[in-house]
């Protein structure tokens, strides 16, 4: 038996991935309560898993955080 829980936050980044979606640090700490994405990944990569890294600009990250969640940066932080 796998030894994660049965909902865990590992787990939904792991389906959330196989679904074919990409994840960043921002999005798996706030939407899925996990601080430190790379060490999901690295468990996920020593289980076989391909993982790619891409980087992204902020603005695509918080808008797609948006549509699950609000995410408001504070103003005085340049996200362009």
């Amino acid at each position: 038996m796998d030894k994660r829980n049965c909902f865990s936050s590992e787990l939904a980044i792991e389906e959330h991935m196989l679904g074919g979606k990409p994840i960043t640090s921002l999005e798996a700490s706030t939407l899925f309560c996990q601080p430190n994405l790379g060490s999901t990944l690295t468990r996920l990569r020593k289980r076989g898993y391909r993982v790619v890294r891409h980087e992204i600009p902020y603005l695509k990250a918080l808008r797609r955080i948006n549509q699950f969640a609000v995410f408001q940066p504070p103003k005085y932080l340049p996200v362009k």
